[in-house]
Parts: structure tokens; sequence; C-alpha cells
């Protein structure tokens, strides 16, 4: 996700005023000048907690860490560095198993899921407008999984909105994230597939391990690949010296995370499969469906998690 642009704002002197947008709730609000925002957190508006972005940051900041000295008082002693205090403001990656149903979230899987299922009967209905369809259903998904990824990363703690687009490029917003996400599997798990699928019935035992080596070492570096190309918006993230690193930083809670994703993805697999066995034709596509995105949602959710709890070491900015 972007920043957007931030033009400066007049004080009604003539002096420029720094102009900020804030975050609230999921969404974006402003341009709006120093003078407001000051005003919006000594007035209680805006509490310290959320998250300010002015042209030029590299990436978002939390209100308290660019005005102190607005932070009322009973805020600033709960900011106060305790091990207790720093244990809340981790949500945990289980979080991500609540995190699709909190607030409307449950609303909005349900309006997707109709979206989503309408969508690809289209490609069935109109053959020849399916790859246009079958790109504008993918790409909006994995824009709508970004910016979920996008908002954990800085402590949102309910799904953002699903993405509205208003210019005329939307059909590029779309194809590029398809692009990336895209490239960065066929990268990480290409390898390890093309090995065992030409090799796969060789005995030759040295290349079928070297196959399965390729496609584990790949599922490893995925999510943190994934992680990285989301915050960035560029294939830059799957430079090794940024993603290994990375990974070696936190092996413990990496492993949980690579834990929790492939449990996660067994799971959709086989009830995919048995609802497939089935033949319930809509009735399981609805389902089936629900069950989809509440799993890309939960998986985006635990890669914005990974950042928000460990930015610090990192060390990508």
């Amino acid at each position: 996700m972007t920043p957007p642009e931030t033009p400066a704002s007049s004080d009604g002197t003539g002096n420029l005023e720094p102009v900020y947008q804030v975050s609230i709730d999921g969404k974006t609000i402003g341009p709006l000048p120093l003078s407001e925002v000051v005003e919006g957190m000594l007035s209680g508006r805006f509490s310290p907690d959320l998250w300010i972005w002015e042209e030029g940051w590299p990436e978002w900041r939390p209100l308290r860490e660019v005005f102190p000295d607005c932070v009322p008082l009973p805020a600033v002693r709960a900011a106060a560095p305790s091990s207790s205090t720093a244990t809340s403001r981790d949500p945990g990656l289980f979080n991500a198993l609540a995190y699709p149903l909190a607030g409307d979230g449950a609303i909005m899987l349900a309006a997707g899921t109709v979206f989503f299922t309408l969508l690809m009967g289209g490609t069935m209905l109109a053959p020849r407008a399916s790859i246009l369809l079958g790109v504008f259903c993918f790409g909006y998904l994995l824009v709508a999984l970004q910016n979920i990824v996008q908002t954990s990363a800085y402590g949102e703690p309910r799904m953002p909105a699903w993405p509205a687009f208003e210019s005329a490029t939307w059909f590029a917003e779309l194809l590029h994230p398809c692009l990336l996400w895209l490239g960065t599997l066929a990268l990480c798990l290409g390898p390890g597939y093309a090995v065992l699928s030409v090799y796969g019935d060789a005995r030759d035992t040295t290349v079928i391990g070297f196959g399965w080596a390729l496609l584990i070492g790949g599922a490893v570096y995925l999510p943190m690949a994934l992680l990285a190309v989301a915050m960035t918006d560029s294939f830059g993230g799957l430079d090794p010296r940024l993603v290994i690193p990375s990974i070696l930083a936190i092996p413990g809670r990496y492993l949980l995370a690579l834990m929790l994703l492939g449990a996660m993805t067994a799971m959709s697999q086989a009830v995919h499969a048995g609802l497939d066995r089935l033949h319930l034709g809509l009735l399981g596509a609805l389902p089936n469906g629900f069950l989809t995105l509440y799993i890309a949602v939960a998986q985006a959710r635990i890669l914005g998690l990974i950042y928000h709890t460990n930015r610090d070491r990192f060390r990508w900015s």
C-alpha cells in the first residue's frame, strides 16, 4: 500500500503547515494540518495509539511517538516500559484465527464470498471473458490481502474495507499484485516442483532428495518473502539478504507461524476435497468460498503480525 500524496496546507498567514494522514479503524483520514492533529490529541479525539503518516516518511508511526508532548498524562504513564505492557501490545499469532470475524469482518467475508462466487461463475457463463474475470477476481483478492498485511503490520486490529478503485488505471492496479504474488510463489516453490515433476519417477534418490530439499526450503522461505514483497510492494522483497536474516532473527516465532500457515492450508484443502466429493454445486461453492476467504485473510493477518511485533529486529527501513 503506497502512502498517499499529502499536499502542504496553509495556516492562514501564508506559511505552509505540515499535513498528515491519520489511520482510524483501518480507514485513512486526511490530509489534516498539524494544528488539527495536535488539537485532536489534546481534546481526546485522536488516541495516542493511532498511526500517522507524513509525506516522505518510510512508514507510519504512532501518534504518541511523533507528538509525545500532546499525550495526556494517564496515557504517558500507561506507556511506561513494563513487561506487562509490552505483552498486551502483542496480539499473538493466534489472534489471526479470530481476526476475520472481528467487528464487521463476518459481514465483509459473507459479502466477499458472494462477490467472488458470482465472479467465478461468470467465467463459466462467459468463457471468452474468463481470463479477464479471473485476473480481476484474483487481483482484487490480492490487493485486499496486501492491505490486510500492511494494516496488520502497523497495528490495526480490524479488517480494512474492501478496496475501491476510482481511477482509470484500475486494471493495472490489479495486475501488479498478481505479478508480485504469483512471481513470488513461482520463484520460491517453482524450482522444487520442476525437479520433482521431471525426475519424480526416476530412481536416483539424490536427485529426488534435492528436489524435496528445494521444495521444503522454498516453502520455509515463502512466508517471509511474501511479507517482504507485500511491505515493499516490489520484487526487491525477495532479496535473500533481506529475507534470510529476518527469518534467523525470530526462529521460534517464525516456526510457529509456519506451523499455523501449514495447518490452515491443510485444513482448507481437506474441507475442499470433502465438499467436492459431495457434489453440492452452489450449496457447496458458498461454504467453500467462505472458508477460502477466511483462511486467506487469517494467513495475511499472520504475515502482518510477524512484522508488527518484530520490525525492530528486521531493520528493513
